[in-house]
């Protein structure tokens, strides 16, 4: 079930503050009483809600790809479109996404907690585990007003951060104890307390992308522009 702890704006775009507690308990499934209409799919999957910030830079082809009506995507939220590609494609669906997004979905027939950073990390996606729960947010504001979120200083990442100016990222800790960030390209899985992380984007370097002169620099830059400019 989704609980009451969802705190959301009226849309869900990016950038907005949002937080939600999602519980993997099979066969537990209650409304998420929130007036955000778009946090749960309202076309045909009641079992999958969905609460984040996304903007799709490549809705229109994951429209075509799901053969969903024009109708029918005029009226779809972003998030709701993100229900319907987890049902087509699963774990893979990260992979199927272009933009800024940063999200969490439950599936209560699976009775698992699907979360997803964009490639670049873009927009933040904090998480916390509390009991069989996942308690995710926007940011740390949002994540702090949370039912039971714990108040205690990570003294290790302090001092991390105190000696070489920088948090520990590849373990996504925070200066708050348990709290953690959900590293860029990443997908967080979980199924009661067994909790998953990995990288779905790794950027590579394209050997026929890389310029071999200062000609070909400038000759580049310049059908970029023309491109640009049309």
């Amino acid at each position: 079930m989704v609980r009451d702890a969802v705190r959301r704006q009226s849309k869900c775009w990016p950038w907005e503050a949002f937080s939600a507690v999602l519980e993997t308990d099979y066969g537990r499934d209650r409304d998420c009483g929130t007036a955000c209409s778009s946090l749960r799919s309202t076309v045909g999957l009641p079992h999958i809600a969905v609460v984040g910030s996304v903007e799709l830079h490549n809705r229109q082809e994951l429209v075509t790809s799901l053969g969903i009506a024009r109708a029918v995507a005029e009226n779809c939220h972003d998030l709701s479109l993100l229900a319907h590609a987890y049902e087509r494609w699963g774990d893979k669906l990260p992979q199927q996404l272009e933009g800024q997004f940063a999200f969490a979905l439950r599936d209560s027939r699976q009775g698992r907690v699907l979360a997803c950073t964009d490639h670049l990390g873009s927009l933040p996606l904090l998480y916390r585990q509390q009991g069989q729960s996942l308690v995710v947010a926007g940011d740390m504001r949002t994540m702090l007003r949370t039912e039971g979120c714990p108040r205690e200083l990570n003294v290790t990442a302090l001092r991390a951060f105190g000696d070489f100016d920088t948090l520990p990222a590849e373990a996504g800790e925070c200066l708050h104890k348990g709290i953690y960030a959900l590293p860029p390209g990443s997908i967080l899985v979980t199924s009661g307390s067994d909790l998953r992380i990995r990288s779905y984007w790794t950027p590579t370097i394209r050997p026929d992308l890389v310029s071999r002169n200062e000609r070909e620099i400038y000759e580049r830059v310049r059908q970029l522009i023309v491109t640009w400019k049309s």
